[in-house]
């Protein structure tokens, strides 16, 4: 008796091999959808404004919602991606989008805290400043799948379900909501909790990027240096 074995196809790829066409993609898209931009700003302060209401109305649901629209993902990868690529214009670039979307998180918690100072669920709070194993394993791997679904262009519909994950929004809203209530405890430990989910989503990503060879293509490096004086020149409006 004979076994018949399926063989593989020519669109048979392994996981971690990405094609240079979808490299290309992957830093187009990325830059182009973490620069700071109008829709960029909505978005942000969109999702901003459903967290905190989320977390004043002690309603883990809207929280959630919340995340799915929230665009600091990427510019957290593609920060990955300049440690990843040894590219310290991307880096620099990357953290100040990072900084500068954290702070307008915590003022929108601080501005709709005034508006609604609502007393808030210690079992919500208690949820979102977890610090366990778990919690990092959380992070850690939302930071791979996400990058994993961007370098994969037919897992670009996945990341909706990486978001939800991805805890950064709910920790910085709390931020806001602790500062009004003033409670400097829970402010601190919230502000601690997303310095430790930033940073094992960015380890997370780096290795993926690292793994799928995207730090040692001439090619990526130099799309990204492309991308970067695209940017430059929009911004002087030459």
């Amino acid at each position: 008796m004979k076994f018949i074995t399926a063989r593989p196809t020519s669109t048979d790829e392994k996981l971690f091999t990405v094609k240079e066409s979808d490299k290309k993609r992957t830093v187009d898209e990325l830059m182009a959808e973490s620069k700071l931009s109008p829709i960029y700003y909505f978005m942000l302060i969109f999702s901003a404004v459903i967290v905190v209401s989320g977390i004043l109305l002690n309603h883990m649901g809207i929280i959630i919602a919340g995340m799915l629209v929230a665009p600091i993902l990427k510019p957290i990868l593609t920060l990955s991606l300049g440690i990843a690529t040894f590219n310290l214009k991307l880096i620099y670039r990357s953290l100040l989008i990072v900084v500068l979307s954290a702070i307008i998180i915590v003022l929108v918690g601080i501005l709709l805290t005034i508006l609604y100072p609502a007393a808030v669920d210690h079992e919500i709070t208690d949820k979102i400043v977890v610090f366990n194993i778990l919690s990092f394993l959380i992070a850690f791997i939302s930071g791979m799948a996400a990058t994993l679904a961007w370098t994969k262009k037919n897992m670009l519909e996945m990341l909706s379900g990486v978001a939800i994950a991805v805890t950064v929004m709910p920790p910085l809203s709390l931020i806001g909501i602790a500062i009004i209530h003033s409670a400097p405890e829970l402010a601190s430990r919230s502000l601690m909790i997303f310095g430790h989910n930033f940073l094992t989503i960015v380890l997370g990503s780096v290795i993926i990027f690292l793994i799928s060879r995207f730090g040692a293509r001439k090619e990526v490096k130099k799309e990204i240096e492309k991308q970067l004086k695209k940017e430059e020149k929009d911004t002087n409006g030459k």
